[in-house]
This record gives structure tokens, sequence and C-alpha cells, in this order.
């Protein structure tokens, strides 16, 4: 599988690619904080760092910096990729199904689900470069979980004709839909709001947003229900109006998660 680009994860925060490229992760690179042990100036050949800007906001950004070889085979440094980073994401505990690795095994995707359950979901891992090795299929471990909307609007359907005089509730449904033709990350989604509140990643306006994403159905009739933190940059609500809680919430998501520290 071949290494994806980020480009619609900033087509929906970033209009111009010349302030993306020329002024945003510049920024980043040059003042951004390292979130791993390992100081950029350590790098070795195939090892990573992360760099992640603005500090203290609760979205940021994460430029990833490895060690590549040189004409002489000398490491030097290379920013491989960037993409939006939460840093608050809501803790779940999940049991890991598959792990799938970008080309160069930087960036990967995990395929996992709560514990007692085959519903599965998967998510881009965004400290993959740092933390694949330790994944074992089938073990559990703690993650943090959010996500970033491509678009979304306060939806105020609370039933859908399935038609022959039958209908689908939808008031207060948690339902998360992927599609074949989407990355195994995005998803379609319908959630209900729990709170709402302003956030901001440097000068770009996002709303968080807490939705209970989905109910999976567990075996030992435990409630396990995914609730994450969505954050909605202010170009991709789709109408004027704003969720509070109790409304229900409508859109496509990327979904993002990583090891909990």
């Amino acid at each position: 599988m071949g290494i994806q680009d980020h480009s619609n994860r900033w087509a929906c925060l970033v209009e111009h690619d010349e302030m993306l490229f020329e002024n945003w992760l510049p920024t980043v690179t040059y003042n951004g904080k390292p979130v791993d042990v390992r100081e950029p100036g350590q790098l070795a050949l195939g090892e990573a760092v992360g760099l992640v800007g603005p500090e203290d906001a609760s979205f940021a950004t994460l430029v990833l910096i490895a060690g590549m070889p040189d004409e002489e085979g000398a490491s030097r440094h290379v920013g491989i990729s960037a993409y939006p980073y939460a840093v608050d994401g809501a803790r779940h505990r999940l049991v890991i199904r598959e792990v799938t690795p970008w080309e160069g095994e930087m960036e990967g995707w995990i395929t996992a689900s709560v514990p007692h359950s085959d519903v599965t979901f998967t998510f881009f891992d965004t400290r993959f470069y740092a933390n694949h090795s330790r994944y074992m299929v089938g073990e559990e471990a703690e993650f943090l979980l959010a996500g970033l909307a491509y678009g979304a609007y306060v939806d105020e359907r609370t039933a859908l004709d399935l038609g022959n005089d039958r209908t689908l509730q939808l008031q207060g449904v948690a339902m998360l839909v992927h599609h074949d033709e989407a990355d195994p990350d995005d998803y379609d989604f319908l959630a209900p709001v729990q709170d709402s509140e302003p956030a901001a990643m440097g000068p770009f306006s996002l709303t968080r947003v807490t939705i209970t994403l989905l109910r999976p159905p567990c075996e030992d009739d435990i409630d396990r229900d995914v609730v994450v933190p969505l954050y909605v940059p202010e170009r991709c609500w789709r109408s004027e109006a704003r969720p509070e809680p109790g409304n229900d919430l409508s859109g496509m998501l990327w979904l993002q998660g990583r090891l909990a520290d």
C-alpha cells in the first residue's frame, strides 16, 4: 500500500496551498515542540520524531521529521509528512484487530473494536511511527480517539422513510458508515451531541463537539459507547446552525487516534 497524502485533511482547514506550505507548516516546523523522547538532532537513519504546534492547543499540527540518507549515506533530517493532530482525545480501551502500515512504515491504520464486540472501525494512527512495533493483534490497549469533520450540520430529521410503511428512527441514534470508495478512516456519521465549545488551531477557528460516535453491541451487555471530540473547522459548517446538547449532528469525518501515554 502506497503512502497517502493528507491533502483532503488540509483542504477542510486551509483554503490555499500557499498559506499551508509557505506559512503554516514552516511555522510549526521551526517552532514546534517534540512529542517524542528523542530530539530531532539525535535522529539516526530510519528514526522519526513529531514536532507539534501550536503548544497548549487541544487540536494542533504534527510535522513528521525522519532521518534519511544523504549522498554519502549519513543521516539528514527530512520532513516526510504533516497532518492535523488531536492533542485532546477521548480515552478508550480497544482490542487491536489489524495493523496496516503505509509504505515506509512511518504511518498507518489501526483497525480495532471495543472489548467483547465484533464491530470494528479503522482510524489513522497519528503516532504510528513511534508505536507500531508495540502493537500485537488480539491484544488490548488504551487509545485516544478524535475526529476532524470534512463537513457537518445539525440534523433535524427524526425518522427516515424506508418505504413499505417502514421507518428508521434517527433521533439520538449513533451511526458510523464507511463507503468502499473512501479511505478506511473516513466515515459518514450521525451522532447525538453532548456538548460544544469554541476551539482553535493557531489562526484556524474550530468548534469542538463531543459526540457519541458508535454504540457497539457487546457480548457481556456492558455499554461501551465510543464518545469522541469532533473538531469542526469553521469553513466546514454546512448551515448557520450550531449544535447544542441533545441535538443530532451529521456529516463526514476523518477518524484518528493514538496510543495513550
